[in-house]
């Protein structure tokens, strides 16, 4: 498991804000659509105890592609605790979930098969010295399909293979502090650790050191900023390999005019990922516009060790008109050396497809419709969820080298919500790791195939019944393709999902819905592996509650 960095420049370096504790708050209502009772006043601190239950039937229960009908019976008590102010600020949320598979309702219980386990996440930070020292932690237990090629789709409730489980827990100290009149600076270290209980992917340790100082603003128009950062990943056994990535970058910002700033850059950088250590200068320049509160465009290139790294970010916002809904455009495009563990810990919240629903989060419409922060962010995860969740099931221990583009258009009226998102990442093997090929099917599927391509055109659309009803519809279409391999020819998959589903409030604490899905997963053939067909039609009834 590997760390997707997000890249911060190095003004930006400091004290987790507004938006970070919407984070923890979301990441604690992840499990659950049970709608709050709206209040108003947004909640100091919410200890929720929670009940999650559902019955779905399904046509295939085995995601092999060999299993039959089954009913599939869940009871999941859960805990919430969400924290927004004061010293110590977060979330968690955890949840035992205990299912029972059942062939027939009328035969034997002899072929019934039932699992427990538990299901966490949480994020946190506590403020040990006020306005300057900070303990971050975090964690994250999850069940999910870790196969870009074969099985069910990402975030499927019914994908609980033991085998799939991924465990991740960070803990680290974080100082910030202020100088001059706009002047910041920080260092962080973090250790993060992570486990799956498959086995063919390595147990794995990430220790990170990140440091920074800036002030944009120093001599006027023109500033400048300082950031060092330093990753070491050690693999256990069967691999016992360790890689380290060091880079720092000097930045010299220059304001044009109060809406336009240019950066320039220039740094050093060396990594052992190929074996052997690599290290080279970094040069490049990019710059800000922000023309309005409703629009901003970022942009940064950068001459790197793997060739021209660059970061493209566009966000603006339509205001709703008489006849016309308001709409969200998101547009970004990525090249940079990144890894899976970071991901991981992040969960749905990294999801690009969840970033394009975050933006809504202020929006006037969505803001008027739910004025109480504590519903308007859990309808959120309801949306989410009702897309599929968890876009990307890649998991391995290499670091590569990713080509990214995603674009997003939400348009919300009265009573709907419309977003349509497009995904497509390239990712190229830099490392290599002894034995990390096992089996007849690749656990580590950038560890077989050098390259793998995936692209992802997602539509959801909510309409508001009532004030406590809504119809939620989304389908999805995948397509992956892995290459480069010294074992197998190319493979290619596609994915098809589709769901359709009825959602009610029944009291303030009390939610149930009702939903139909559809999902095919289609590869070509591939001699020497297990990758096999898998289609399935489910039916599920749930029920949550909060007390």
């Amino acid at each position: 498991m590997v760390t997707r960095r997000i890249r911060k420049r190095p003004e930006a370096i400091l004290r987790p804000g507004r938006l970070r504790l919407l984070a923890f708050a979301l990441a604690a209502g992840a499990a659950t659509t049970a709608s709050a009772q709206t209040r108003t006043q947004t909640p100091v601190n919410e200890f929720t105890p929670t009940l999650n239950t559902s019955v779905t039937w399904t046509d295939n229960g085995d995601s092999s592609g060999s299993g039959g009908p089954e009913w599939v019976f869940e009871i999941a008590p859960g805990l919430e605790i969400v924290r927004e102010r004061g010293r110590a600020t977060g979330a968690f949320n955890a949840r035992f979930r205990n299912l029972r598979r059942i062939r027939n309702l009328f035969a034997s219980r002899d072929s019934d098969e039932s699992e427990s386990f538990i299901e966490l996440s949480g994020a946190g930070s506590y403020e040990a010295i006020e306005n300057f020292l900070f303990i971050d932690a975090d964690a994250s237990i999850s069940r999910d399909n870790t196969s870009s090629f074969s099985g069910r789709y990402r975030g499927d409730p019914l994908a609980t293979n033991k085998d799939d489980e991924q465990r991740v827990f960070s803990i680290g100290p974080r100082i910030e502090f202020g100088f001059g009149e706009n002047g910041r600076g920080s260092a962080r270290y973090l250790a993060r650790w992570y486990e799956g209980a498959r086995g063919n992917l390595a147990e794995e340790r990430v220790d990170q050191w990140t440091a920074g100082l800036s002030d944009p603003t120093a001599f006027g128009r023109v500033g400048w900023g300082l950031a060092y950062s330093r990753t070491e990943t050690q693999y256990q056994a069967p691999y016992n390999d360790e890689f380290l990535e060091e880079i720092g970058r000097a930045t010299v910002y220059v304001g044009l005019m109060p809406e336009l700033r240019l950066r320039g850059i220039a740094g050093y950088e060396r990594n052992d990922y190929a074996g052997n250590e690599d290290s080279g200068s970094i040069y490049g320049g990019g710059f800000d516009w922000t023309p309005n509160s409703r629009t901003s465009l970022s942009a940064t290139a950068e001459d790197r060790l793997f060739g021209t790294g660059y970061d493209v970010q566009f966000n603006h916002r339509m205001p709703r008109l008489e006849y016309l809904p308001s709409s969200h455009w998101q547009l970004s495009f990525t090249r940079d050396i990144q890894s899976d563990l970071e991901t991981l810990a992040g969960g749905f919240l990294l999801d690009p497809r969840f970033q394009s629903l975050l933006a809504l989060f202020n929006d006037p419409v969505i803001v008027a419709l739910y004025p109480d922060e504590a519903d308007r962010r859990r309808r959120l995860v309801e949306l989410y969820e009702s897309i599929g969740g968890n876009f990307d099931p890649l998991r391995s221990n290499l670091y590569y080298l990713e080509r990214a583009a995603r674009a997003a258009v939400s348009l919300i009226g009265a009573r709907n919500v419309l977003t349509l998102s497009y995904d497509n990442t390239d990712r190229e093997r830099l490392n290599t790791l002894s034995g990390s090929f096992i089996g007849d099917r690749p656990e580590d599927e950038l560890a077989i195939f050098g390259r793998i391509k995936t692209s992802t055109v997602t539509l959801s659309l909510t309409h508001r019944l009532s004030g406590v009803s809504a119809v939620t519809a989304s389908i999805a279409r995948e397509n992956a393709e892995g290459s480069e391999s010294d074992q197998f020819s190319d493979l290619e998959t596609d994915r098809t999902w589709l769901r359709v589903g009825l959602a009610t409030r029944f009291s303030p604490d009390t939610t149930g819905g009702l939903s139909y899905s559809y999902q095919r997963t289609e590869s070509d053939s591939n001699q020497g592996t297990s990758f096999t067909d898998f289609t399935e039609n489910a039916i599920t009834a749930t029920l949550a509650m909060r007390f």
